[in-house]
């Protein structure tokens, strides 16, 4: 994608997918102003997303981690399930359309270069 997420966008959105409860909304974005010039040129706040329409379903149960890998998983009742890295900062999403996409790995330098990268907060 153009928008200034880069493919962090996907890490991100599978992160909070994993914890997403009610009323839980997600949108990503690279700063916290909008570009003057839209919608002539792209903009990462105004901009709609293709997954954003996508259907997820009721989640089948909360987020669980993984004691043999350590992937967060978790798993949506239209057959979209999510995997996220918490070790690697990087996500899956395998939506119930079969289409699959994958978070690059947040330390590349794109990820560098668009600001989105994962930073843990365990000790």
């Amino acid at each position: 994608t153009e928008n200034g997420c880069g493919h962090g966008d996907i890490n991100a959105m599978a992160a909070f997918l994993i914890g997403a409860g009610e009323y839980a909304y997600y949108h990503c974005a690279k700063g916290w102003q909008s570009d003057e010039p839209w919608p002539l040129h792209p903009d990462v706040w105004l901009d709609w997303r293709d997954e954003y329409d996508r259907p997820l379903g009721q989640p089948l149960a909360n987020g669980t981690k993984s004691s043999h890998d350590g992937l967060w998983r978790r798993f949506f009742s239209y057959g979209t399930w999510v995997e996220f890295d918490s070790n690697q900062g990087n996500g899956t999403i395998w939506w119930g359309d079969g289409t699959v996409q994958r978070g690059k790995p947040p330390l590349d330098d794109e990820a560098k270069k668009t600001g989105c990268t994962w930073q843990t907060m365990a000790n």
